[in-house]
């Protein structure tokens, strides 16, 4: 019995070693694969750009930033601030010749010279931000 139990169990491991073998042999194909013909993995959040893609010279963008952008509001009754471009403003300060005269929940008036208007967060800027006042 004895005898007839390790007869048995023997296929069964060659079967496992076998399976091990042809599943190594298959990652070690995949990988020389990848390798030979430069192959790259995707990441999740974007494009993978392989190396002869890029060009020798990049080229320079330059960014068309507008002056005189509302790009967000917090607004506290107590103290209330604007993101306007890339700084911080609170009322009665002044951005580029423009005075920010008061800070709404939804709007931010603004003043130069005697023309005093409102914007709302990410509207086009007024006209009044780029005239030069005396």
């Amino acid at each position: 019995m004895i005898l007839n139990s390790t007869y048995s169990d023997q296929p069964r491991y060659k079967g496992k070693i076998l399976l091990s073998f042809i599943m190594l042999a298959f990652v070690f194909i995949v990988i020389v694969v990848f390798m030979l013909y430069g192959f790259s993995v995707t990441p999740v959040n974007g494009l993978a750009c392989s190396p002869s893609a890029v060009k020798s010279e990049p080229k320079t963008i330059k960014a068309k930033t507008k002056i005189g952008v509302v790009k967000g509001i917090t607004y506290n009754p107590a103290n209330p601030s604007a993101l306007i471009n890339d700084t911080i403003v609170y009322p009665g300060d002044a951005v580029n010749e423009v005075v920010v005269v008061d800070i709404q929940n939804d709007a931010v008036t603004f003043a130069k010279g005697n023309f005093i208007w409102q914007q709302k967060v990410l509207d086009p800027p007024n006209r009044a931000w780029l005239k030069h006042v005396h």
